[in-house]
C-alpha cells in the first residue's frame, strides 16, 4: 500500500481474498501507522541530521540526557 499499490493488488499478489488484506491491515493499526509514518520519518531524519552535524541529543557521549532527579539515589 504503501508503495501506490492497492489493497486489490497486495491480496493478488499474495494470493489471498481482497477481504482478508483488509482484515489484516485493520488488525495492525495501518491507518494509524500510515498517518504517523510521515511525521516518523521527519524526526528520524531531523535526530540523523543533529548527529550529522556534530551534536548529539543528550550528552556528549550521544546517549540520551538523564533526567534531572536532584543528585536522590
Amino acid at each position: 500500500m504503501r508503495d501506490g499499490g492497492s489493497q486489490k493488488d497486495a491480496a493478488a499478489r499474495l494470493g489471498i481474498s481482497d477481504a482478508a488484506v483488509s482484515q489484516r491491515l485493520k488488525t495492525a493499526l495501518w491507518a494509524a501507522e500510515a498517518d504517523a509514518h510521515p511525521t516518523l520519518v521527519r524526526l528520524v531524519a531531523d535526530l540523523g541530521s543533529r548527529f550529522d552535524a556534530g551534536g548529539s541529543a543528550g550528552s556528549d557521549t550521544g546517549h540520551p540526557a538523564e533526567p534531572d532527579d536532584g543528585g536522590a539515589r
